[in-house]
């Protein structure tokens, strides 16, 4: 639940061209020098963290749970979401995601993100439609058979309200010479106590 204040939005640089082309997307973060994605950036998600969690093979349960550090442009979330719905499952069943952003995007900075992946389309509007407002605190995103709760803040105090249960973890932060309070022992601790038994990771940075 938000408490009503407000937090401050990314601030993105979208580079010298300034066209809304796939080929000339490398959104990158003013305040820690790093890009979200470069080029379409999917297939480089659906490689990382996707395949890099042994998903989709493992979303044939009744109930799988995906945690993530630095929700972002949201293409991981919209990745899995995408192979969730394209995965036999037991009737019921029901992925939930839990994703951590300490600075949101601003709503048209995120439709220009989206415009790099038309194979997801739909499910990115659908996403963008129920996108909160920038305030801190947990909000519950209901799309059925997928829930997805952000939590807008700082990613230790999400962390520490949050409840456990995660069967994979996307972390996806700014790179640690940038961003090290996300890599921190105490967010890996956090981690551990919020994991489920035999539970996986997967980073693109290393």
């Amino acid at each position: 639940m938000s408490d009503g204040k407000r937090i401050n939005e990314a601030r993105i640089e979208w580079g010298a061209s300034g066209e809304d082309a796939p080929s000339s997307f490398a959104p990158r973060s003013a305040a820690f020098g790093d890009v979200y994605f470069s080029g379409d950036g999917l297939s480089e998600t659906r490689h990382v963290f996707v395949a890099g969690n042994n998903l989709p093979a493992r979303l044939d349960a009744s109930r799988f749970h995906v945690g993530e550090l630095g929700f972002g442009t949201g293409l991981n979330f919209l990745a899995l979401w995408d192979a969730w719905t394209k995965t036999a499952k037991p009737q019921g069943a029901r992925l939930n995601f839990l994703s951590f952003e300490a600075f949101p995007l601003f709503p048209d900075d995120m439709r220009r993100a989206h415009m790099a992946w038309p194979d997801l389309t739909e499910l990115s509007a659908r996403l963008r439609a129920k996108l909160p407002p920038p305030h801190p605190g947990f909000h519950y995103l209901d799309f059925g058979d997928v829930a997805l709760t952000l939590f807008y803040g700082d990613a230790r105090e999400g962390l520490a309200r949050a409840e456990g249960g995660v069967d994979a973890w996307f972390l996806d932060g700014f790179s640690p010479a940038k961003n090290p309070d996300l890599w921190s022992e105490d967010i890996f601790k956090a981690l551990a106590r919020l994991s489920n038994p035999g539970a996986t990771f997967s980073t693109f940075t290393v």
